[in-house]
């Protein structure tokens, strides 16, 4: 029991995260959960280990991510916070796709969007596509300072 320790929740009153909460407390794997939401007003679980914190992750005095300091991958974490919630993820179940595929069918799509509305901007393009391409890792450096 409290193999886990310490557990801070993002978003945790609402669909997912509370399931997250009420997971761990039923289990018992942590010492003490702090949950971290816009509105701590609903989805709220009554026991002793748990501690509601009001906040935006959106707002820079609020926002940060604790870990113990090691950069996550973005899917990296959501393939561990699916894993703690009961529903793991196995490697065959992962589809990835070329980037060069595509982005190659976004091009197509750019322009068959643009000749069909007379200049229109689709609602994928290729300069989102970069965007979301790009790596991203999660650590605690900023919130240190």
């Amino acid at each position: 029991m409290g193999d886990l320790g310490s557990v801070f929740v993002v978003g945790g009153c609402g669909l997912l995260g509370h399931h997250i909460v009420k997971y761990l407390v039923e289990r018992g794997d942590a010492t003490k959960v702090t949950v971290f939401d816009v509105s701590t007003k609903f989805n709220r679980i009554e026991d002793s280990m748990l501690e509601y914190v009001t906040g935006s992750i959106t707002s820079r005095d609020d926002a940060f991510f604790l870990t113990n300091g090691d950069p996550w991958s973005f899917w990296d974490f959501l393939r561990t916070v699916s894993g703690l919630i009961g529903k793991p993820l196995a490697d065959k179940d992962i589809w990835t796709i070329p980037l060069g595929l595509v982005a190659f069918f976004t091009i197509i799509f750019e322009w068959v969007t643009w000749v069909a509305t007379l200049g229109g901007q689709p609602s994928i393009t290729t300069n989102m596509l970069k965007y979301t391409a790009q790596v991203r890792t999660s650590n605690i450096f900023k919130a240190r300072e």
